[in-house]
């Protein structure tokens, strides 16, 4: 796609690019990401690379290092894009948004709420298979039961995404 993209125009405009990368590019990197996340280091940076070139494409920051020009462009990382989707999944399990019952994946855990927990804490079980580390299940536990009650209470889905981007911006 970034090959045709090339073809096609001589130049790409700072103005043109989110366009065609959030049109183009990005849905094929991120078609069914919940299913098959990447969880070895030379996959992940096979799927960066790709992200990598199609900064590139704009021609004004070709010779910029990576890093700032995900800044300018204002575009996160795959991998955080990636765990953001997971988080929304499982926010959207858990609220009983997706219509699938939410135990089939994971169980909440049954410990008091306090003030360094929020309410629907994901239990850990153990697995004697490294591979399933990798497992959608498994590989959200972490970043969930990390999450602030604000973030987890969201009426809806929308706002859930508002308070976790405004949690990652100020992390960052």
């Amino acid at each position: 796609m970034i090959g045709l993209i090339k073809i096609c125009f001589e130049t790409v405009e700072e103005k043109m690019f989110p366009n065609f990368y959030n049109t183009l590019i990005r849905p094929l990197l991120e078609y069914c990401v919940q299913a098959w996340s990447p969880h070895l280091k030379k996959n992940i940076e096979i799927l960066e690379n790709v992200q990598k070139r199609a900064t590139k494409l704009v021609r004004q920051y070709k010779d910029m290092e990576y890093e700032d020009r995900l800044k300018v462009l204002e575009l996160p990382k795959l991998e955080d894009r990636r765990i953001r989707v997971d988080m929304i999944l499982t926010y959207r399990l858990i609220k009983g948004d997706k219509g699938v019952d939410y135990t089939k994946f994971f169980s909440l855990a049954n410990i008091p709420y306090n003030l360094r927990r929020h309410s629907k804490q994901i239990a850990r079980t153990h697995m004697n298979l490294n591979v399933s580390t990798s497992f959608f299940s498994r590989r959200v536990i972490e970043k969930w039961n990390n999450l602030t009650e604000y973030e987890i209470s969201a009426p809806n889905v929308s706002i859930f995404k508002s308070r976790y981007d405004e949690k990652e911006l100020n992390g960052r």
